[in-house]
């Protein structure tokens, strides 16, 4: 993600959830202006300069040893089933293991319109560890899917 997608980006965001919206803007801006910190990683997914998807990662905390949580992570409706998805999620996990992440985590609700976000992390390897009860209003809890990020083999083959 780069300075001239902000704008963008939280439009986007803001599409799905104006509450991220407005925390993904402050944490955006601390992001570019810290030229991208070591840990953090935001991706866009553009075709022909319309946006179809944002995702990331961010460190935990200190005391969580390499464990990493998913940063907003959004695909556009129309692209949904397209690979999009896909394609963040697949680079997203890649660059956990290249820093040495062992885990990573996201939150989704658990209200039935966020099926659909629960199934695509259950296929990309996520399982549900935790369930937060009445967390992001009375009757809507929030669920803690993780998964444990495979380590890429650094070494070459023959030595």
């Amino acid at each position: 993600m780069h300075a001239d997608d902000l704008d963008e980006v939280i439009r986007f965001i803001r599409l799905f959830d104006t509450d991220d919206a407005r925390h993904a803007k402050n944490y955006f801006k601390w992001y570019l202006a810290k030229a991208r910190p070591a840990g953090h990683l935001n991706l866009v997914a553009e075709e022909r300069k319309t946006l179809l998807g944002v995702g990331g990662f961010e460190p935990a905390d200190d005391e969580a040893e390499n464990v990493y949580w998913i940063s907003w992570f959004y695909v556009h409706p129309d692209h949904h089933g397209t690979g999009v998805g896909t394609k963040i999620m697949r680079a997203v996990s890649r660059a956990v293991a290249e820093v040495g992440g062992r885990k990573l985590y996201v939150d989704v609700s658990a209200n039935e319109s966020y099926e659909g976000a629960r199934r695509f992390y259950d296929r990309h390897g996520f399982e549900i560890e935790a369930t937060l009860r009445d967390y992001y209003a009375e009757g809507e809890d929030c669920v803690y899917m993780a998964k444990k990020v495979r380590q890429l083999d650094t070494r070459r083959s023959g030595h």
